[in-house]
């Protein structure tokens, strides 16, 4: 059984770099640039998993994970944020995403 995840982020080489390394293992990805992108593929397809930046151009990475965690209950949320902020990440369990590894550079 393939696993659909979708990568929802504002920063192309960062969408694209999650998506190389997934694809690589078998996974079917399918990419969204903002918020608004992402939800029309939720209301496209099914995903396994959605990949969601926490601070994207436009609404919030956040906005998103509140839809897919209250909408589509069956897509495990994870978010993905380089911030190193105790606030980002108690809002993050409040909605019930879990928490990523910070990206580091």
């Amino acid at each position: 059984m393939v696993t659909h995840v979708l990568i929802a982020d504002d920063d192309e080489r960062v969408r694209s770099l999650e998506a190389h390394i997934l694809r690589r293992r078998g996974y079917c990805c399918t990419l969204a640039s903002s918020v608004g992108e992402a939800r029309d593929s939720l209301k496209q397809k099914d995903f396994d998993v959605a990949l969601v930046d926490v601070k994207m151009l436009g609404e919030s990475g956040l906005d998103l994970a509140r839809t897919i965690c209250g909408e589509h209950t069956n897509t495990a949320t994870l978010m993905v944020t380089g911030e190193d902020d105790p606030k980002v990440a108690d809002a993050m369990k409040k909605i019930g995403a879990d928490l990523g590894v910070p990206w580091t550079t």
